[in-house]
């Protein structure tokens, strides 16, 4: 099975058409199609940050931390499958 990754933009997963394929390292065949973003993305997604920044900007740095934290927890809850993924 190979998983297509897509860009996550202001709340939404944004496809590009343009991909790289990532290798399992045991016998070179494709997992996952990693997208290459348009300058279109590109330009979005800067866009996006732009806007976010004056609230994170208000946030305390209790709330940052939290809020990364989090981030680190959810992705640590799925680091087991994506690592078993890439290994095989």
């Amino acid at each position: 099975m190979t998983i297509v990754l897509q860009h996550w933009i202001d709340g939404e997963r944004r496809g590009d058409t343009l991909f790289v394929d990532r290798l399992r390292p045991s016998d070179g065949k494709p997992w996952s199609k990693v997208p290459i973003a348009s300058q279109g993305t590109v330009d979005d997604a800067v866009a996006s940050a732009r806007t976010a920044l004056p609230a994170w900007r208000k946030l305390s740095v209790q709330e940052r931390c939290k809020f990364v934290s989090d981030m680190a927890e959810w992705i640590g809850a799925r680091y087991g499958e994506a690592g078993q993924e890439t290994a095989l």
